[in-house]
């Protein structure tokens, strides 16, 4: 959000949407403008930070435990779903990296893919750098406004082990694409990249999957819907020979195939 976006209006038209569709409604923001948001009663507000652990670094379990007691209240309590407007800036006085805002949004976009939840994260560009912005942006389906410059590539997750890749990697974004990898990667087995729109991948971006796959040796890698120009400069370093564990294959689901390009809002 910059300084001049008209915030309010915006979140409140969010909010209401979520109350006209029976979603049980949470608005998250520090804790000294909780009383400043324009919402009813059927809204609960809370500051993130206050509700887990004052004072602590950023902790994301926590969070993801939070968002999943809140969706199940929800259920319980007849409403179809779980919707979540976040006003960010309740994380500045955490302190937290942004390498660890990147992880933090990144698996937070699995958290709602996983519970079906609405989730919107303002970033203020008042109070938040360019660069922090630009890579939070690049690790969801939607977004709405113009990040402050083109992080290039966007990372989002698509549903159990599988994750989306879309617009390009080069030289200027490959050590982010490798981040992402890593995070995505991070307890699992199996990665499933569904690469139907990267529209181009250099070296660096080559070197950013080996180097996943020499760290994680028992990891498997899947590359769905490679383009020519990837598999044939795969089979050019001959890197099918030394590294079996990154395979091609197809779109496992046209559906979800048909859902690889992000949106902007």
């Amino acid at each position: 959000m910059d300084a001049d976006t008209p915030f309010d209006g915006w979140a409140a038209d969010f909010i209401a949407e979520g109350g006209r569709q029976g979603e049980r409604l949470l608005w998250c923001a520090p804790e000294s403008t909780l009383d400043q948001l324009t919402a009813d009663d059927t809204v609960t507000r809370l500051d993130p930070s206050v509700a887990m652990r004052p004072g602590e670094p950023l902790d994301p379990v926590s969070m993801y435990r939070m968002i999943r007691q809140e969706h199940a209240a929800a259920r319980a309590a007849g409403c179809s779903g779980l919707r979540i407007l976040t006003d960010m800036d309740w994380l500045l006085g955490i302190g937290a990296t942004p390498a660890e805002l990147t992880t933090f949004e990144l698996l937070l976009d699995e958290v709602a893919a996983e519970l079906g939840a609405t989730v919107a994260c303002a970033y203020r560009s008042t109070t938040y750098p360019p660069a922090t912005i630009t890579e939070m942006m690049a690790v969801h389906p939607m977004r709405v406004g113009a990040a402050p410059f083109d992080p290039g590539l966007r990372v989002w997750h698509l549903g159990l082990d599988d994750w989306a890749v879309a617009g390009e990697v080069d030289l200027d974004n490959a050590e982010l694409f490798g981040r992402l990898l890593g995070t995505a990667a991070a307890g699992r087995r199996v990665l499933r990249l569904s690469t139907a729109g990267l529209a181009f991948v250099a070296v660096a971006g080559i070197n950013a999957l080996l180097g996943l796959a020499r760290s994680r040796p028992e990891l498997r890698i899947v590359i769905a819907e490679a383009s020519p120009a990837l598999r044939r400069s795969w089979g050019l370093l001959d890197l099918h020979q030394e590294l079996p564990r990154i395979e091609f294959a197809a779109a496992r689901d046209p559906l979800r195939a048909s859902a690889a390009t992000p949106e902007s809002v």
